[in-house]
């Protein structure tokens, strides 16, 4: 089975479509439609799953034949020069150079988001028994 993952299912989805498309004849009134539903499929995939990026084990990479690799390699030297600019007149003025925030999340953390997700389980149990036996109790 080919299809074990969103990309691979669209790759499937346009090569069945580049088939209907070879196999489209010029004299038929709908070989407009056909194209065009053909070219919609290719631009979906290239858009939500571009050509020039390259994803392996070891993470996210690009295809360096591609002239969209270059565009986004400029991108990111023009990121970096601006980083350090701004760093740069941080430090000229005196103030501390701010440091990109983490998203790390401590253990102490989990464990008080497990904690209070328990005790809320917890308190709606509690709750619910009491007013069952509240509801049906002797009468």
């Amino acid at each position: 089975m080919r299809s074990t993952n969103p990309r691979e299912v669209a790759l499937i989805f346009v090569e069945y479509a580049r088939k209907i498309h070879a196999k489209a004849v010029t004299t038929d009134p709908n070989f407009l439609r056909i194209s065009v539903a053909c070219g919609k499929i290719e631009q979906w995939l290239e858009q939500n799953y571009p050509t020039h990026v390259i994803l392996d084990t070891n993470g996210v990479s690009f295809n360096e034949e591609d002239p969209r690799t270059r565009i986004i390699r400029k991108e990111q030297e023009l990121d970096l020069e601006v980083a350090k600019k701004k760093r740069l007149e941080d430090i000229r003025a005196g103030r501390s150079p701010a440091k990109p925030p983490t998203s790390e999340i401590s253990k102490f953390e989990v464990m008080l988001y497990v904690g209070g997700v328990l005790a809320l389980i917890l308190g709606l149990g509690v709750t619910i028994v009491y007013l069952v036996f509240k509801l049906v109790g002797d009468d």
